[in-house]
């Protein structure tokens, strides 16, 4: 009797165990093509000059290389100069793209490359010079004296 009270008992604790849900769900992927552009002009943000007692204590600040190459500077504390020759980047729009949407482009690159500097990219369409210029704006924060560089690639999506 004692047996069968066991084995009686241990059948309740199995199927009193737990109930499992079961759920599905759909995956997928959208795969489309994209050309790569040949770019004739290096996005160049000129020299930021901070003034060397405020280079520690140099919080932050905006600089900005706009469609017609002209140079903003921002700083919040501290004190820092703009020099040298700063230009936007240039791609060629070879035959075909001379209609295509803004927002088919991408821009392939590290945004946090430079440690204390974030950079923003966009891309702007200049028809009068059948080119993709692309604009750059440096948001920076406790900056290192140096030279930073970091590669973008330039894509165009397939329509």
């Amino acid at each position: 009797m004692r047996k069968y009270f066991l084995l009686s008992a241990a059948a309740l604790m199995i199927s009193g165990i737990a109930q499992a849900s079961e759920g599905t769900f759909n995956a997928s992927v959208s795969i489309k093509e994209a050309t790569q552009l040949e770019c004739d002009r290096d996005l160049n943000f000129g020299t930021l000059v901070v003034v060397n007692k405020d280079l520690e204590n140099f919080t932050s600040g905006i600089l900005i290389v706009d469609e017609y190459n002209d140079v903003t500077l921002s700083v919040t504390s501290g004190t820092a100069t703009h020099q040298g020759t700063a230009h936007n980047a240039t791609c060629l729009l070879s035959s075909g793209y001379e209609t295509f949407n803004i927002n088919n482009v991408i821009l392939d690159y590290d945004s946090q490359a430079w440690s204390g500097i974030d950079m923003i990219l966009t891309p702007v369409i200049d028809s009068a010079n059948d080119e993709l210029a692309i604009t750059g704006k440096l948001q920076f924060s406790d900056i290192a004296a140096g030279d930073y560089t970091t590669t973008v690639n330039v894509f165009i999506l397939e329509e």
